[in-house]
């Protein structure tokens, strides 16, 4: 994860790229300025300059809530998508993807993955193994507020025949996911961008 954040600063800026980091795990009802500053390691003063540049760029909202004022992404913007789809990839890079993931640090990034990568064959492809990958795609496929043709596609795509009930109970058999906790877990990831999918 600390190679991840280093990336992400490097291409966004420091202050930002911890900004954004700090952001992606905050709670569905936003984060306090306090609370922000510590989970970012940033300054009230250098935190409230990068947040008013999200706030113009209408990458982050701020509304009040119990006399606070919260903060939060805004997971339905397209650039708000490609920076965590950007930051789901980095911390992808090292890995390679051939099972359901086993601790917490994968478990999360194997979460990221599939709530912000859009459905190309060819970036997935490049994380793990083809025939495990598919497998993945179906289970999205067959999840609200994904595009269940897209995904479809996605897994004939890595793995020709992956769709098949057959070999997809095979699949099933051999990796056991545990779909209430993935797609509890992909769901509060994705909140704002599946609910905007749905409308």
């Amino acid at each position: 994860m600390h190679r991840t954040t280093h990336l992400l600063r490097e291409l966004i800026g420091p202050a930002r790229g911890r900004l954004i980091e700090a952001l992606r795990s905050v709670p569905e009802s936003g984060v306090h300025l306090r609370e922000l500053s510590r989970g970012a390691g940033l300054s009230l003063s250098s935190l409230q300059r990068e947040l008013e540049r999200l706030l113009a760029s209408g990458l982050v909202s701020r509304r009040t809530q119990a006399n606070r004022v919260v903060f939060d992404l805004k997971r339905d913007e397209p650039l708000v998508k490609l920076l965590l789809a950007t930051a789901a990839a980095l911390e992808l890079r090292e890995a390679r993807l051939t099972r359901m993931p086993s601790d917490r640090g994968a478990e999360k990034a194997f979460v990221d993955l599939c709530a912000h990568f859009p459905p190309d064959a060819e970036l997935w492809r490049r994380l793990g193994d083809a025939e495990f990958l598919a497998g993945v795609a179906v289970l999205l496929a067959g999840h609200s507020g994904f595009d269940r043709a897209a995904y479809l596609a996605l897994a004939e795509s890595l793995s020709p025949g992956a769709s098949a009930p057959e070999r997809h109970e095979a699949w099933h058999r051999v990796h056991r996911p545990n779909l209430p906790r993935l797609f509890s877990m992909i769901d509060r990831e994705r909140r704002t961008h599946a609910r905007a999918e749905n409308q």
